[in-house]
């Protein structure tokens, strides 16, 4: 983010402020507070990595089985340890 240092120096002397200390003020502001400014390109550039992220981890989602699908397949994983437990059973003689 470009700043006009001159014009501010002189929007401050204007308003009252001594030279010198309008001159310290820029100095501070360009080295303290303008390099963590967040400009319009960096909100740009945030929010459309955002949005892959957020395209990606939806694509990720969309694979995912319901929670339908996994009450279905926990029942047929008991039924089928329920089977497997009986024939052996059966095979065993302990069983009917």
């Amino acid at each position: 983010m470009a700043i006009d240092t001159l014009a501010y120096v002189k929007e401050l002397e204007a308003a009252g402020v001594p030279r010198d200390q309008a001159e310290a003020q820029v100095r501070a502001l360009a080295q303290h507070a303008l390099p963590d400014l967040v400009t319009k390109d960096d909100l740009r550039l945030a929010v459309a990595e955002l949005k892959a992220d957020l395209a990606e981890i939806k694509g990720r989602l969309a694979n995912l089985p319901s929670a339908a699908q996994l009450l279905f397949m926990q029942i047929a994983i008991i039924l089928a340890i329920f089977a497997g437990a009986f024939g052996l059973l059966k095979i065993t003689g302990h069983a009917g």
